[in-house]
């Protein structure tokens, strides 16, 4: 996280950390998503039915990315049928923290 907000590197705007970052946000359903884990929701059709009009496509290449960047952690439960569960890791904690600070900032 300090390297999202670290400013002092000289970077193009598009190969920064906070660039990714706000892509990231920026991409349809990712913060529905994240919130909806962190209301307690934390199977794949339980987050599917919390967010109005949210296809399996969508969410399931937007739950991968969530965890290719290391925000959510993907727990599978090894029962029949087999169940997966995700949870939101510190990284994201720490990120909501920054992006909630930046929005007080501009409200």
């Amino acid at each position: 996280m300090s390297e999202v907000c670290n400013m002092s590197q000289k970077r193009s705007w598009g190969e920064s950390p906070m660039f990714k970052l706000f892509e990231l946000l920026g991409k349809k359903r990712i913060i529905n998503i994240a919130y909806a884990i962190s209301q307690g929701f934390s199977w794949f059709n339980e987050i599917k039915d919390s967010i109005p009009f949210l296809s399996s496509k969508i969410l399931s290449s937007r739950l991968k990315l969530l965890q290719q960047e290391g925000l959510i952690v993907r727990e599978i439960e090894n029962e029949t049928p087999v169940k997966i569960r995700y949870y939101l890791t510190n990284l994201w904690e720490r990120v909501a923290e920054k992006v909630c600070e930046m929005w007080k900032i501009v409200w």
